[in-house]
């Protein structure tokens, strides 16, 4: 198989691909997953998120990602569940939404 050249791409998709990769090289160059690692993602439904949670999953790491939804938005006491699922705490938190979120992930590194 030949890979094509840059020049015969549509230069909107690359952007894309681009975009959508940058934040990989982030978390590998500031996170550095190691298998058994605790890694907390952040709308982890979203484009990025998902992409992050599939590195991370395929490194070792035991991955909980939070999305919008009723149950979520039902939990009135983030600190509670992030013990809930990392009792040891949390290792890697990649962090996309900030606010009380990240207020909460922060009492549990």
């Amino acid at each position: 198989m030949e890979w094509p050249k840059l020049s015969n791409l549509d230069i909107q998709t690359s952007r894309k691909v681009c975009l959508a990769y940058l934040p990989i090289l982030r978390l590998y160059e500031i996170g550095t997953p190691k298998k058994g690692d605790f890694v907390f993602v952040s709308a982890a439904s979203g484009v990025i998120g998902q992409i992050v949670g599939q590195f991370v999953k395929l490194a070792g790491c035991y991955v909980v990602g939070s999305a919008g939804s009723k149950e979520k938005e039902k939990e009135q006491n983030l600190d509670a569940a992030l013990k809930r699922c990392f009792p040891e705490g949390i290792d890697i938190f990649y962090d996309i939404v900030g606010g009380k979120m990240l207020d909460a992930v922060l009492v549990n590194i």
